[in-house]
């Protein structure tokens, strides 16, 4: 099914044309949630929650992107969001602890310097346009092949090799600033 006529159906709300784009593209979603929560129960429930955001707000898709990088945007941010919000409360640092934390010794100790460079990676790459972010992360942080780069994307290869080319470029010049 081509990726236009399925957006056309699903703006006119035809549920037959969602229920394909769910179909289409539900093992993708899925892959990248699991990936990232590894329960399969609480993927299963993200991947839900990804599908129905995406309904409820297919009037924000921007017809000039792929409705799969757009899927894979939603579920991306569902999950992080899913994540920080189920996090253990021993995890977060009250701030009795952050006030009696202890500064002295070494502030140059190897896990704190990671830390801070961890910090500033992370702020680069957010400051990146969202089709930079997405092809760094799937090439990088999710380990994806080109070619699977390409298929999530719809692109071709040599496409995702210029533009993560581009993409490490802006994020050094990032990075260079801060």
């Amino acid at each position: 099914m081509k990726e236009n006529n399925l957006i056309h159906g699903l703006i006119r709300e035809n549920k037959d044309f969602f229920e394909k784009l769910v179909l289409e593209n539900h093992d993708l979603i899925f892959n990248l949630v699991k990936n990232m929560v590894k329960a399969s129960e609480q993927a299963e429930d993200i991947v839900q929650e990804v599908f129905l955001k995406a309904y409820r707000n297919l009037d924000k898709f921007k017809n000039g992107s792929k409705i799969s990088t757009w899927l894979y945007s939603i579920a991306r941010n569902e999950t992080i969001n899913r994540i920080t919000r189920n996090r253990p409360k021993e995890e977060q640092m009250s701030q009795y602890d952050a006030e009696n934390f202890p500064l002295s010794g070494n502030i140059q100790d190897e896990s704190f310097i990671k830390a801070q460079e961890a910090e500033k990676f992370r702020k680069a790459l957010e400051n990146l346009g969202e089709g930079h972010r997405l092809i760094l992360e799937l090439r990088y942080l999710e380990e994806k092949p080109y070619i699977e780069i390409a298929q999530i994307m719809g692109l071709k290869i040599n496409t995702v090799k210029v533009r993560l080319l581009r993409a490490k470029k802006a994020l050094q010049k990032n990075l260079s600033q801060m």
